[in-house]
């Protein structure tokens, strides 16, 4: 009787995969060519006549985009607020430019930059809160045309905001804060879901 010995390598069996593979295609292929294909459910192959084209009737519940234009005196500051053909916050305006003007003439008094900074902290206030009056205004008008739909439907809303080129950015971003909605108590009512701007107005 032979024994192999320990020194001989072990033989490696082998498999050929390729006539596994080559019965898979063809599977695939009798399998494609006997597939029936059926016409959908419901198609009968009628032609119904054309119709003449009708115009889309608008929704009720669509609001047309609203207009802000911002325009810019030659220093930057805000000159006016219109929102359609209308302009609006006329007397809070010129308290913005008598708060402007008061801010312009005690800067240029100022000896020191300690002075100058006390000059900008304490009006700098004043001048936010007579700008949130300006723009108020604006967000009544933006209510009276929304009606305060809270929810989906104010994701649709849009609104087109014309500012100059040279207007200052603390205005821009008054406006936005102005139209994008409004908060009473923690219930937070958005008013406009869509603000995009018009190319900027070069002097």
């Amino acid at each position: 009787m032979k024994f192999a010995l320990a020194s001989e390598q072990p033989v490696r069996v082998s498999m050929n995969m390729m006539p596994m593979i080559d019965v898979c295609f063809q599977l695939i292929i009798f399998f494609m060519l006997s597939l029936r294909l059926f016409s959908p459910e419901g198609d009968f192959n009628i032609n119904m006549p054309m119709a003449a084209p009708t115009a889309a009737v608008a929704s009720p519940d669509q609001i047309p985009i609203m207009k802000v234009r911002l325009r810019a005196r030659a220093d930057g500051e805000l000159a006016a607020v219109q929102f359609g053909d209308r302009l609006l916050g006329k007397q809070s305006l010129e308290e913005l430019h008598r708060v402007v003007a008061t801010m312009n003439a005690e800067l240029a008094e100022a000896a020191t930059a300690t002075q100058r900074q006390e000059i900008v902290d304490r009006l700098e206030l004043l001048r936010s809160e007579v700008c949130r009056k300006v723009f108020q205004p604006l967000r009544q008008e933006v209510r009276k045309m929304v009606g305060d739909k809270a929810g989906p439907g104010a994701e649709n809303t849009e609104l087109e905001l014309d500012c100059d080129y040279h207007l200052k950015y603390v205005y821009v971003m008054e406006a936005i804060t102005a139209v994008s909605g409004y908060r009473e108590g923690k219930e937070v009512t958005t008013l406009v879901g869509k603000i995009k701007f018009t190319p900027p107005r070069r002097l």
